[in-house]
């Protein structure tokens, strides 16, 4: 077992209910819970590239900025932001600085045969490169929940013990004895509960998260997307924090699989396979209107970047591709000729012109609107027998 977390006399002035780590060694801990069945989106025929899929979902997960302030910037907006055009509004430059960043990091992460300390805070540098600590180990004290330490909801490990708690956490994250369902719920738990970071801790485990579900379960809604699914039912606020906080309130050596986790993938797989016919739907009437014509590479080609980028400009795709300016227009005529993509002078830019695509544009509102909708959870499927992916 770990030593208990040191009170100093500035910890042991806060209030009684604060939480105070005391982690056991994840290695000592046996974690029950019930099989869970992933179906993986992209067994067989791609529907919607991975990395652009990820850069979709990322705009939830990525950031340090507040998250009701910048859910209200638009998709358009944000794809405007990222044409190339020179619209540089600075929410919408923030969110999409802060997307780039956790996708970078996450598809890091994905590449890493195994899970280091220098790969550890290599990631949390690229997610906090605007901190002067960004990728170190902290020094000093944290907490979780209020402004100062007496009114912190948690409190981490002191400095000194940091060191050691990683130590240990990436002994059991590497652990091939172990399942890999184990080692990525309690390995993403006990990231969170050590904090090794003076910021950036959130993201930088959430980016790990989805880099092994990815990896080992295809599975690329990260469901740490499920708490901030503020609409759906049956979720109270706490379920989340009470999932990561049973790793440590007890000396039990048995942790019962929290049901957090079992619904939270649930909703993901849920949502994966609904966004997945929704493309699929959407992609084939796109192949049935240019299926007789006969398109040019560069077409063909700008066609699937407008799924990662569906407003566009010829400055932004001649940065993005490189191609001369004869080669840029004409392609865009091809796509205007088919009605995919329609112009749009920008008053906010003098002399500045943008294509959207209308049909890729609504086709991310439904993504949204399946992320965000109202969900209830049916706890009778815990008990269907289906293939199993995540287990003892």
């Amino acid at each position: 077992m770990l030593p208990k977390c040191y009170l100093n006399k500035q910890m042991k002035a806060t209030k009684k209910s604060a939480i105070y780590a005391n982690l056991l060694s994840p290695k000592n801990i046996s974690l029950q819970f019930p099989n869970v069945e992933i179906k993986n989106l992209f067994i067989g025929d791609v529907i919607i590239d991975k990395i652009y899929f990820s850069q979709f979902l990322a705009r939830f997960i990525a950031g340090n900025e507040n998250l009701k302030k910048l859910r209200g910037i638009s998709r358009n907006k944000l794809a405007l932001a990222a044409s190339g055009i020179g619209y540089f509004k600075t929410d919408e430059q923030a969110l999409l600085k802060q997307i780039q960043q956790y996708v970078k990091a996450e598809n890091y992460l994905f590449t890493q045969d195994e899970i280091t300390l220098i790969n550890i805070t290599k990631t949390n540098k690229m997610l906090t490169s605007e901190h002067k600590r960004a990728g170190k180990i902290r020094t000093t004290q944290n907490w979780i929940g209020g402004k100062t330490i007496k009114k912190a909801a948690y409190i981490c490990p002191p400095p000194t013990q940091v060191n050691n708690l990683l130590k240990n956490w990436l002994e059991f994250i590497n652990d091939e004895k172990i399942s890999i369902g184990k080692r990525i719920i309690i390995g993403y738990s006990y990231l969170i509960l050590i904090h090794p970071f003076s910021d950036g801790n959130g993201r930088t485990a959430r980016a790990l998260l989805g880099a092994l579900l990815k990896k080992h379960f295809g599975l690329y809604v990260n469901p740490i997307l499920y708490r901030i699914h503020s609409k759906a039912v049956n979720v109270s606020a706490n379920e989340y924090i009470n999932a990561i906080h049973s790793f440590h309130k007890s000396d039990k050596k048995i942790v019962g699989y929290h049901s957090f986790w079992y619904e939270s993938f649930q909703w993901a797989n849920d949502v994966q396979q609904a966004i997945n016919i929704l493309v699929q739907q959407v992609k084939n009437k796109i192949n049935n209107a240019i299926m007789l014509v006969n398109l040019s590479p560069q077409a063909l080609i700008l066609i699937d970047y407008l799924w990662k980028q569906p407003v566009i400009c010829e400055k932004g795709l001649a940065k993005e591709f490189n191609w001369d300016i004869n080669i840029i227009q004409s392609s865009l005529a091809e796509l205007l000729s088919l009605g995919l993509i329609e112009p749009k002078k920008l008053r906010s830019i003098k002399d500045s012109i943008v294509f959207s695509c209308p049909i890729i544009l609504d086709v991310w509102a439904k993504m949204d609107d399946i992320i965000c909708q109202p969900y209830s959870f049916n706890a009778e499927s815990q008990n269907d027998n289906k293939t199993v992916l995540l287990g003892n």
